[in-house]
């Protein structure tokens, strides 16, 4: 999320939106990748009952131009 949008509440708002229709269509199980840097993100899915699984050390991104 943008920085200034950041602290006011508009990522915990689209969480609980987007966790009331994945539990609508059946999910039982939530997972979500968190790079270690973004603090402010790995507190708030903890605020909201997330709970680390794994520490993935690395991951790899290929972009592909036209």
């Amino acid at each position: 999320m943008a920085p200034e949008y950041q602290g006011r509440g508009f990522g915990k708002i689209n969480l609980k939106k987007c966790l009331k229709k994945l539990l609508i269509k059946g999910a039982e199980k939530i997972k979500l990748i968190v790079i270690s840097s973004n603090r402010k993100a790995y507190k708030m899915y903890r605020e909201n009952s997330f709970d680390k699984e794994e520490l993935i050390s690395a991951w790899y991104k290929r972009e592909y131009k036209n």
